[in-house]
């Protein structure tokens, strides 16, 4: 399986990954793909995930998420989908998930500057 699934009450959404989504979701974000995650606690960010992965448009992505959250469905949740996506797509190996996850904690613990 090359792509993931997010389910939306009984319907379930594919989040697909090729080459071309996955350029034309770096164009989108103006970075790689893994530094896009480091994001991807931003609305913003995910729904352009959520664009490219379901091959849909950005106004629809929005619509999707805020359906998503209606039927129970959470922000963290949702990158967790789009992660297995890429991962699945080839695009993110498990050890590059990891390093972002931990960079992203360290990120979250550093003391706010003055």
């Amino acid at each position: 399986m090359n792509c993931s699934y997010l389910k939306i009450g009984e319907k379930n959404v594919e989040l697909k990954f090729t080459a071309r989504r996955a350029a034309a979701l770096e164009a989108d974000l103006g970075e790689g793909l893994l530094a896009g995650l480091s994001k991807s606690d931003r609305v913003s960010v995910a729904a352009k995930y959520l664009s490219r992965g379901a091959d849909i448009s950005l106004d629809e992505a929005y619509g999707l998420y805020d359906e998503y959250v209606e039927s129970g469905g959470t922000l963290e949740e949702l990158n967790e989908v789009i992660v297995e996506g890429l991962q699945n797509g080839g695009f993110l190996s498990k050890a590059a998930i990891k390093a972002a996850e931990e960079l992203k904690n360290r990120l979250e613990k550093k003391p706010p500057r003055d």
